[in-house]
């Protein structure tokens, strides 16, 4: 009985505390910035997305657009890792099996450069299967056996899987954007 009391009580905190993570901060878009170049600050831009662990999937300065490929979001043990932004995105990450992109539009405006911030974010659907026993769980889904974990999914399986939209992720884009502005004023100031 005590067993089960202290279990629902870590759940009830861990719900309340990621629940209460803190206000969302919210970006204005387009984010504007004085006295630099496209060029210049789509460079800044690719470096605050590749320190962020993005792979770049299409730089384009003719068009203005920084686009990545979509990046598996940080689990709780990866410290070094900074595409989770909030308490609440990270729980999800941990539990979801979830990705994240980023495309960053460029545009010129009264001799200022602007940046929209999009962020996508999907998780990965597989089709239910019915859990025979204990012995057969840790085969589920992938080939593993209970002495050794495999990401190996079978070919059935491979063709059923799919990503589904979650939409935007307007702390992330935040965090981007702020990423972005630390670079800026670390390259301006050297």
């Amino acid at each position: 009985m005590k067993n089960g009391f202290y279990q629902a009580t870590l759940v009830g905190l861990l719900v309340l505390t990621v629940g209460c993570a803190g206000e969302r901060k919210q970006l204005a878009q387009p984010t504007c910035f004085d006295a630099v170049s496209t060029e210049k600050l789509m460079q800044v831009s690719e470096k605050a997305l590749l320190d962020m662990q993005f792979r770049i999937q299409k730089f384009d300065v003719d068009n203005g657009i920084i686009r990545t490929h979509p990046l598996r979001a940080k689990q709780f043990f990866e410290f070094w890792r900074k595409d989770n932004a909030g308490a609440y995105n990270s729980a999800e990450a941990n539990l979801q099996s979830l990705q994240r992109s980023v495309e960053l539009v460029f545009r010129t405006e009264q001799n200022r450069v602007c940046i929209e911030c999009i962020t996508l974010v999907q998780r990965l659907s597989l089709p239910e299967e019915t859990i025979r026993g204990y012995n057969t769980a840790p085969a589920l889904y992938t080939a593993s056996d209970r002495s050794k974990q495999r990401l190996e999914v079978e070919p059935e399986r491979l063709e059923q899987m799919q990503w589904i939209d979650l939409g935007r992720d307007e702390a992330l884009e935040y965090k981007v954007i702020t990423q972005i502005q630390k670079f800026l004023e670390k390259e301006l100031h050297s």
